[in-house]
């Protein structure tokens, strides 16, 4: 999928590997080429572009949102809910896992799709997504694990508690054929699985939707 200029439909993301990880994902499944996907380089600037969009919507069409749920959910969606929701759009209090697709009361708003990191009713982020998608039974994975393990039991680690699934899904990449090969090429290459039921869930049942 090669990215066109296509501001009626957008997806905003946080960031270049959640962009990265979509593209590798449209690419595998032949996703139509009919949105742009927009690196907002972190949270802040994603709100920004989401109230910027509703509040000119005459030529917005679909605008799909994909957050980090980090460690709480409850708050994400609060978030989003103090944007949208002078749109006239219903945020419901937790989302299907198959992440929300919606319309606004007043027609003159474009479609809104919402898909929290990594599957719209866990905590974490899109490294959390890319650990779904490591092939069952990885002997590369348990050694990973194993080695962070060692690593916080002696209290050595740089890495803060909430950002453990970067750690753990970059040790494992470091230790393929192209050690440090990033998340969005992995699916590529299916060093991660891009047939999973998880990337499967991902773009069948919420991105070919939200934008068809």
């Amino acid at each position: 999928m090669v990215q066109k200029s296509n501001n009626a439909q957008t997806l905003l993301v946080e960031g270049k590997t959640d962009q990265h990880v979509v593209l590798a994902l449209c690419n595998h499944y032949q996703v139509e080429e009919n949105f742009d996907i927009k690196d907002c380089d972190g949270i802040s600037n994603l709100f920004k572009e989401l109230k910027l969009r509703l509040s000119n919507p005459s030529n917005v069409k679909t605008i799909g949102v994909i957050l980090d749920a980090d460690n709480d959910i409850t708050a994400r969606l609060d978030e989003i809910r103090s944007i949208t929701s002078p749109s006239g759009y219903q945020i419901p209090k937790s989302l299907p896992k198959t992440g929300l697709v919606c319309v606004s009361s007043d027609s003159i708003y474009p479609k809104l799709g919402l898909w929290l990191m990594p599957d719209n009713v866990s905590l974490g982020m899109v490294e959390d997504f890319a650990l779904s998608l490591v092939p069952q039974n990885e002997p590369l994975m348990s050694n990973a694990e194993t080695t962070l393990q060692q690593l916080e039991t002696s209290g050595i680690q740089k890495y803060k508690p909430n950002h453990r699934s970067k750690a753990m899904i970059h040790t494992y990449l470091a230790w393929q054929d192209e050690p440090g090969t990033p998340i969005g090429h992995s699916i590529t290459k299916q060093v991660l699985n891009p047939n999973h039921p998880n990337a499967q869930a991902f773009v069948q049942n919420w991105l070919v939707p939200l934008f068809q």
